[in-house]
């Protein structure tokens, strides 16, 4: 097995197994959308006045704005959103969160954010090559995308020894979160690859897998692109001593929760975590 599969080869009790699991390295990540900046959003906020925004209580949304056209603003790379470890929430002390109130309790559409992102929810299994490592990772990065994919699903091979010089090889590929669901492909008298491919186009084309890749949010990283902070705010940001990186993680997630009242599905909103 080439290395460049970064696969891990475990040999089962039974000799004529071979068991493979995923070793795509996504790091753990906070996933709580009830941090406490969240949880403060309501009383803080970023400014006095935004032109065109409704009152929270009559909306019942984060806030709506009529007059918010959502222009690209690219956040700088330092800036971090996919990559604050949980606990790094150094933001100041409760007293110049106190004394901010006023300045971060801007209110900000997120709600409005995420209708206008759906364009980019579902996943075109197809565009991938079939591979575990093409088609089956893209899924779980946008199915779960906290979870080690070890966790998620395992890969083993069957070998049969017929009258013929040639091994044949049956792949099948056990889904965890899923129930423990198994996709097996077509016996093949030519390779392992053949094998895989035929296994993991079995999971491509499951009905429930078609089902829940068409509805799945929009990747954190395509959130990050829209969300920002102004010059200003920065400025006031830092010489209070909060960590913007941490704030703007924040606003990424509380868009990326809203995915979940528009209909978007994730193992844990499923119920699979």
């Amino acid at each position: 097995m080439p290395a460049k599969k970064r696969m891990k080869l475990e040999m089962s009790p039974e000799p004529s197994q071979t068991i493979y699991s995923s070793q795509a390295s996504i790091a753990p990540s906070s996933q709580s959308s009830q941090t406490f900046l969240t949880q403060d959003f309501d009383q803080l906020g970023f400014g006095d006045g935004l032109d065109g925004a409704f009152d929270e209580a009559v909306t019942g949304r984060d806030s709506l704005c009529k007059s918010e056209d959502y222009e690209l603003v690219k956040c700088d790379e330092d800036e971090g959103v996919d990559n604050v470890a949980e606990g790094d929430m150094t933001c100041g002390d409760p007293a110049q969160l106190a004394s901010y109130s006023p300045f971060l309790a801007r209110n900000r559409d997120f709600y409005g954010l995420a209708v206008s992102l759906m364009r980019l929810q579902g996943i075109d299994l197809r565009r991938f090559p079939p591979t575990t490592k093409g088609v089956v990772r893209e899924f779980f990065q946008r199915y779960h995308p906290f979870a080690n994919q070890d966790l998620l699903w395992s890969l083993s091979f069957e070998e049969e020894s017929g009258s013929g010089p040639r091994t044949k090889y049956r792949a099948t590929l056990t889904i965890h979160v899923l129930n423990d669901r198994k996709f097996q492909g077509k016996m093949s008298s030519t390779s392992m690859h053949l094998a895989e491919e035929s296994e993991v186009i079995a999971f491509r084309e499951d009905p429930e897998v078609r089902e829940i890749a068409k509805v799945l949010p929009p990747p954190r990283k395509k959130i990050k692109e829209w969300v920002h902070l102004n010059s200003q705010e920065r400025e006031r940001l830092v010489a209070a001593g909060f960590d913007t990186s941490i704030i703007l993680t924040e606003f990424v997630q509380s868009v990326y929760m809203h995915f979940r009242e528009l209909g978007c599905r994730t193992a844990l909103w499923d119920g699979n975590a």
